[in-house]
Parts: C-alpha cells; structure tokens; sequence
C-alpha cells in the first residue's frame, strides 16, 4: 500500500519547488533545482524533475564515482606548453520511466559554489557524454537502465567542485543525479609553461644577476653580433622590460661574462657586468656598473665610494700622503686627498702581470660570480671565479671585489686573489653552473683545467667561507653526486627553489640543458634537453621533465618571486624558476645532435615543480 503514495506525493514536491529559467535555445528550459524538503530521501528514494512539457520524469540513481583526475601537456606549433586539467566521472540510471519518450544525451554538471548546480548554458558549466568528434553522442535509447562514462577538460588545477551527472531526452526533459560529487581537480608539477616572449634579438650567453626582487639581463650575442641592452624582468606581464643601453662606453657589446648586484649602503643597487668576449672576437677584462636607481652607466656620482673623502692614514696609522713641517704634501698631490674617491669605472679585474695596473691585455670569459654573507663579518662579499683567457688557459683563480679600495689614490687592489683549496686539489672551470641556494651557493660542471683537454665535468660543490681565515674559500663536494645517467656538461643553466608538497617542504637546487663531448677524442659535442633536481634535505638526485623539445646551450637560468598568481594561492611555489634564450635547435628525433638549423633562442620558459 504504501508504494503506491510514492508516486503522488514526489509529484506534489516536484509541483511545489521552484523552477528555473535559462534563456536561450536549448533544449532544456526549464529544470528544477533539487529542493531541501527532500534532503532525508536524496541517499535511498527516486527523484523526479519536472520540465519544459510540465510533465515529468522519475527514477533511480547511485552515486557518481570518479575514475580518473590529473593533467596533461602538449606542445602547441609555436613550441607554447598547453596544460589540461581533466576529470572522468561514471555514472548510472535505474529504472527511468520512459513512457513515449527516449533518453538523447547525456552529461555531467559541475560548480564551484553551488552544491547541487544546474546546466547553464550561458556559463558552459557541463560536459556531454561525446564521440570520437568530440560531439554529443545521440543515443535515442529507452533502456530503463542506463550507465555512461564522460571526461571533462580544461578545468581549474587545484579547486574543489561539485558534479552530478544529468540526461536529457528527446522531448527536452532534463533528469539530474539528486546527489552531487565533490572532487578536487589536481595542481600541475614537473611541467614547463612557456611564458611571454621578450622584444627583443634572440640571443645566448647574456649576463644574468638578482638584485632583490627583480632580475636582470645585459648583452649577450646573436652569431657574431654583440649587444649592449639591459632589460628588468617584469613578474607581473612575464616579460622583459627594457632600460637603458650601455651604448658608448668602452667595449659595451660584450657576451659570455659574469655578473653580480652590488647593493650600496642606502639600499640602491649596482650591477656589474664583468669580463666577457667583444665583438671583434676578442676577450676583456672591464668592468662596467649600472645604477638601478638613476638608471644611469658608469656615472661617478653613482660610484660605491661616492662622496665620500680619501684616508689620509693606513691601517697602521701611517700617513699615506707625507707632509713637510709645513704641512705641505711632498708625495702626492693635495687634490687626490680632497677629491672625494669616486670614479666614473670599477677597476678591472688584475689579469696581467702587473696586478696593481689596470690592463686588458689579457681578458677572460666564460666566469662565474657569486655572492656570499660572512657572518663574522657581518656583510656581504663578492667574487668572481674561474673563467677561460685569452690565451685558451682555465684560470684556477677566484677575485674578491674590495670596494672600499675601488678608488683614486687607493693604496690598496679593488680586487684581490682568494685562496681555493689548495695545491692538489685546486682547480678551474669555464662556462660551470653557478646557483644561489637560500644563503648556500652551488657551482659545478663545466670544462675542467684538470681534465684531459678540458672535458667537460659533472661534480657540483659548496662555496664556502673559512670560519678561521678570511680570504680562504673552500669548495665541498655534495653530499651526492649525479647518477651516472647525468652527462657531464658545459655551458648549462640552473636555479633555486623552496616550496611546500603534500605538507613536506623542499628545497631543489634544479640543473639542466647545454653541451656534452660525444665522440672519445672530444672533437663532436651534443646540445642537451634534459633537467635534473638535487634535494637538500633527501640529498638525491631525480630527472625530471625536459626544458621543451629544445637542445640548448647558453641559456640562463634565474629565480623570481612569485607575482601572487592562481599556482600560488593553489598551493604552489612562492619562487618561480625560469630557464631562457640560449642557442639550438629542435630535436625532432630525440637525438641531440646539432644540425645546420641550430640558432638562437628567445622562448621563456617557467618550470612548476
């Protein structure tokens, strides 16, 4: 008896909730949104839909499973990495009452906010049950059970939504599941996005430094062509903004140098762009500086030490300018004692034979720099390391920047020489990896002084501070080495990141791209693809996802902050790690060797971890 007041009584609820109006010219008008009154029978009882006829239609319905959710990546013609967040759902229908009627569609309804959401088509807020075409599939079935399966694409990565499945039949009813399903879709890692292009010539070898928050590049070459351009990477568009060309000084057009971001005492920053090669194939040891603030090159009010006045004693309290009884200078002019210290240059590095003379009879590139805190110091210090002369010799030398002696009259060297190790284990490198790590800095691979023609290598190691003497610097060797399925490398890229996995964090040093030996006597080279992660706190080393479908060498790889972007607030990295510009080609084989179409690259590409 009591089966028979079912029917009526989910008819009156149906009558009684309210209907919702969808404008446009699909099929389903008018559907009702599942009302409270039957929250107590949503998990047992049918469920009925009233439509655009005014009629109805009823029937069973278990629960939607999931059976897949994830992503997937693709290459589109122009080398961009498309990303697609998708989500299957299965479903099925009992026992529909189908009397002169036949189910023609069906579907999956998702929302954000709305537990139980409708299909709006203005919103595109579903997905159909489709064929190979990609179109809806028209089943015309009248089958009372009635199971499908469907996927939907280009979700949102890392956001919770509500489905249920729906049919449509072919007088326009639209039956929904009563109860929805709450999946989170998954957030992307070990992928390549390809972000915004720079303005600008393609080119490899530039000069890359941080100075705070922002990053910035200088030079670099196309071919046999040179520049002299500086841009500041703007997080906010993820591109290049350019500032001011180095037009007109001395041997601006430079590539394949070093480069750090000195920071003065209020706070503004300088960058220097150190060493490198020139356009007429030649090598330099200058030294350039840009002022950030002003926006200015080599501007002597802009100078470390501007205004700021000589030392007339030494450290000793000997007077460095002697004065006669009547207290008149007899070893120096008084107007290099009144000037106020500052120079329109920085002292170039001291590669000839004379130290104290600033010469570039001998240049060097291919060198590192990198910057580390003494903490018995208590501030920063700066060095430039290895690098390749103009004699084809890998120094073995590491310079120290001593900016209160980068002035006239100075007694002392702007730069002076480090010890490395010490006999039997110093060494050189050209082109090597030079990353910041938090407050650790890794350097490694590279052509080696102490391999047999200067083969490339595949070790990495700290630089560090002697706690005991202060211009000793020591390189320790990490904890763990590459697999052996690394390949020793030249001319590759790298960068830091920190961030936070399923409540574990990490922090990676990441390595990968430019050139290997391929043949026993070292003639043949190989560009490389490949990207590989070191954690700090596991020590292992694993391969990860290849920087595109380039082979490169020449890119730089730098780290910035996150620009409060959806990955973030998603649970992602708040540092972003970028690998740009460089030289190659596309491997459409697989297999690595350069061929006429190898060129400059001006792609940038940002790595989510």
């Amino acid at each position: 008896m009591k089966n028979k007041y079912i029917f009526p009584c989910l008819m009156v609820l149906a009558l009684a909730s309210s209907c919702i109006k969808v404008e446009g010219d699909e099929p389903y008008t008018i559907t009702r949104k599942v009302n409270t009154v039957v929250e107590k029978a949503r998990n047992e009882a049918p469920f009925t839909i009233q439509t655009s006829t005014g009629a109805y239609m009823y029937g069973d319905a278990v629960a939607d499973s999931l059976v897949e959710k994830g992503f997937t990546h693709s290459l589109d013609n122009e080398n961009r990495l498309i990303l697609d967040c998708y989500v299957t759902l299965s479903s099925k229908f009992m026992n529909l009452n189908l009397d002169r009627n036949a189910v023609k569609k069906a579907g999956y309804v998702y929302s954000r906010e709305d537990k139980y959401p409708v299909v709006s088509p203005l919103d595109g807020n579903f997905f159909w049950v489709t064929a190979k075409n990609g179109k809806p599939v028209d089943m015309d079935s009248t089958q009372s059970d009635f199971e499908f399966e469907a996927t939907g694409h280009k979700l949102d990565f890392d956001v919770t939504y509500f489905m249920r499945s729906f049919v449509i039949s072919t007088k326009g009813d639209t039956l929904y599941n009563p109860r929805s399903l709450e999946v989170k879709t998954v957030l992307p890692h070990d992928v390549w996005y390809m972000r915004n292009n720079a303005d600008l010539t393609k080119r490899t070898e530039t000069f890359v430094c941080q100075a705070g928050d922002k990053t910035y590049m200088y030079g670099g070459r196309t071919g046999n062509t040179m520049f002299c351009d500086l841009y500041e990477y703007d997080n906010a568009k993820d591109t290049w903004r350019q500032l001011r060309d180095a037009e007109g000084e001395t041997k601006a057009k430079r590539c394949n140098g070093a480069s750090f971001a000195f920071k003065k005492n209020n706070g503004d920053y300088l960058i220097y762009i150190i060493g490198g090669r020139l356009p007429n194939d030649k090598l330099t040891s200058t030294v350039m500086f840009y002022d950030v603030k002003t926006n200015t090159w080599n501007q002597k009010n802009c100078h470390p030490n501007a205004g700021q006045q000589l030392p007339q004693y030494d450290q000793n309290w000997k007077p460095i300018y002697e004065t006669d009884k009547d207290g008149k200078y007899t070893t120096d002019p008084p107007t290099q004692l009144m000037a106020d210290g500052s120079r329109d240059h920085v002292y170039n590095l001291p590669l000839g034979e004379d130290t104290r003379v600033e010469t570039d009879n001998i240049g060097v590139e291919g060198l590192v720099s990198f910057v580390l805190k003494d903490l018995n110091l208590g501030y920063e210090r700066y060095f430039v390391a290895f690098g390749k002369n103009s004699r084809g010799q890998i120094l073995e030398t590491v310079y120290e920047y001593i900016p209160h002696n980068d002035r006239l009259g100075s007694n002392g060297l702007a730069w002076e020489s480090r010890t490395l190790g010490d006999n039997r284990t110093i060494f050189g490198l050209y082109q090597p990896v030079c990353v910041a790590c938090g407050d650790r800095v890794i350097i490694g691979t590279g052509e080696s002084s102490k391999l047999k023609d200067h083969n490339v290598s595949s070790k990495f190691y700290f630089v560090e501070l002697d706690a005991n003497e202060s211009d000793r610097l020591s390189l320790i060797e990490l904890k763990s080495q590459p697999p052996s399925e690394f390949k020793a490398r030249a001319n590759a890229a790298g960068f830091y990141l920190s961030y936070e996995a399923e409540h574990e964090a990490h922090e990676c040093f990441y390595v990968g791209t430019g050139r290997t030996v391929r043949d026993e006597d070292f003639t043949g080279f190989e560009l490389l693809n490949d990207f590989w992660c070191y954690d700090f706190s596991t020590t292992e080393w694993t391969r990860k996802a290849n920087t595109s479908n380039v082979c490169r060498q020449g890119s730089k790889g730098f780290t910035v902050l996150r620009n409060d972007d959806d990955y973030e607030k998603q649970g992602g990295s708040k540092l972003r790690g970028f690998i740009s510009f460089g030289e190659g080609f596309t491997d459409k084989d697989g297999d690595g060797i350069p061929d006429e179409k190898a060129t400059t690259q001006l792609d940038n590409w940002e790595y989510l971890p």
